[in-house]
């Protein structure tokens, strides 16, 4: 069913995306610093992304 899994991939896109981005901030070797409003308009830019 094409909407379960629409509403799976929602449901995982968010921490998903978090933990990319939590590796990305510990792997760094200058410890990068992402602003909140990055990290909205990036998770934003995810879920469209999802549900196009």
């Amino acid at each position: 069913n094409a909407s379960c899994t629409i509403r799976v991939l929602l449901f995982i896109t968010i921490p998903g995306h978090l933990t990319f981005m939590f590796l990305i901030w510990q792997l760094a070797v200058d410890h990068i610093q992402f602003s909140a409003l990055f990290i909205l308009l990036y998770l934003i830019a995810a879920l469209i992304q999802v549900e196009i």
